[in-house]
């Protein structure tokens, strides 16, 4: 038995990345009405900030066993300080029934003294002496008992789908996409490509010109994706790459610092200005501001045959960003593919308002910081 993670402070960047915006936002406000105190939008972003630190953790939890899923969940809350409990680790070994009896004496005391909150179960298979009276007991105490995989998907924000059977997605939570959520997402879905073309337009203008004397083409760059129920559309992208990068490589994946890349193109890319002419997509209603950023069919037909469930990304309507794209780094592996997609299940899982918020507000700093993925 080890406790593995002891709860260190953290910054939950979302929370203060809100800090920063309220703050311009308030403080625009009082330009307009000098005679109220700028103290109050000071005082609120500070409040925001402080909050984004987060003290020792204070959710004690058990984790019973050494599976796959176990390695993934030790590694994760080793290397990981973004969550708010502190891992008792108990490697579980099976052996006689006397010796596995006295085990579970051994983990009665541990709840009892320690003051367990959550007991993980991470074991690769459970069939033989794993007693359920013992865990019906433990529930009966009031304490959780969760499956290692989704305990992991909670912390990690990725469905590990390597470790999951259809039957995990099939009877697990979630995938709610209500009448209500996909009116109001809709709205809110107009609104932010009217704003975005409307403040986005003198960039685009700017972009336009400089792409035209930097390169030879046309600005613009017309690609085929796979949309909502694998129908096909065209987004709408400021040309990036030379003129005809495809034409002897055939389609690949665009790398960091592609050398197809024009110089203007470059800067476009890091900063996201090449997607706004996506806000027509968003428009039409081929696309949605958030969701998993949609491939290219040839791609697809590719990673559905590499990728466990792949094609369930298709029921959803793909978006200008996304979950993947403000958690996982740039890269063109089929590495990453996999992990993204994980991400992606995950948003679909858990689609909501709220977590579309989140995700615009990274995006927000990904795109003024000129990091993350694409």
């Amino acid at each position: 038995m080890e406790v593995v993670y002891s709860g260190k402070s953290r910054v939950r960047w979302g929370v203060f990345w809100v800090g920063v915006l309220a703050f311009i936002f308030i403080a625009s406000y009082f330009l307009f009405f000098p005679h109220v105190s700028i103290l109050y939008p000071i005082l609120v972003g500070l409040l925001f900030c402080l909050s984004a630190v987060k003290k020792d953790s204070k959710h004690l939890i058990l984790m019973i066993g050494s599976g796959l899923i176990g390695e993934k969940i030790l590694h994760l809350m080793t290397q990981n300080y973004d969550n708010d409990y502190r891992l008792i680790h108990f490697p579980w070994q099976e052996e006689t029934p006397d010796s596995l009896e006295k085990e579970w004496v051994r983990l009665g005391t541990i709840l009892k003294d320690d003051k367990i909150e959550k007991v993980i179960i991470a074991l690769d298979d459970r069939r033989n002496h794993f007693p359920a009276e013992w865990l019906l007991a433990v529930r009966a105490m009031g304490v959780r008992v969760i499956e290692g995989v989704y305990f992991y998907e909670d912390i990690s924000g990725r469905v590990p789908i390597d470790l999951i059977k259809p039957s995990n997605l099939i009877f697990s939570g979630g995938f709610k996409r209500s009448e209500r959520t996909l009116l109001l997402k809709r709205v809110g879905d107009i609104f932010l490509s009217v704003v975005g073309l409307l403040v986005g337009f003198p960039l685009v203008l700017i972009s336009a010109v400089l792409i035209k004397l930097t390169s030879k083409g046309p600005v613009f760059y017309c690609q085929e994706r796979v949309g909502l129920k694998g129908h096909l559309f065209k987004v709408i992208k400021l040309r990036t790459m030379i003129d005809g990068a495809e034409k002897c490589s055939g389609a690949v994946y665009a790398e960091k610092n592609d050398k197809r890349e024009t110089k203007v193109g470059h800067f476009l890319r890091k900063y996201r200005l090449d997607e706004i002419p996506q806000m027509i997509n968003i428009l039409k209603g081929e696309m949605s501001f958030v969701g998993p950023r949609p491939e290219r069919p040839c791609f697809v037909e590719d990673l559905d045959g590499k990728i466990p469930f792949y094609r369930l990304r298709h029921t959803i309507k793909p978006g200008l960003t996304g979950w993947a794209q403000v958690r996982y780094p740039y890269s063109s592996t089929l590495q990453a593919s996999h992990e993204k997609f994980e991400h992606d299940l995950y948003y679909m899982k858990h689609v909501s308002l709220s977590l579309d918020m989140k995700i615009i507000l990274n995006t927000v700093r990904v795109v003024i910081t000129g990091q993350g993925a694409r």
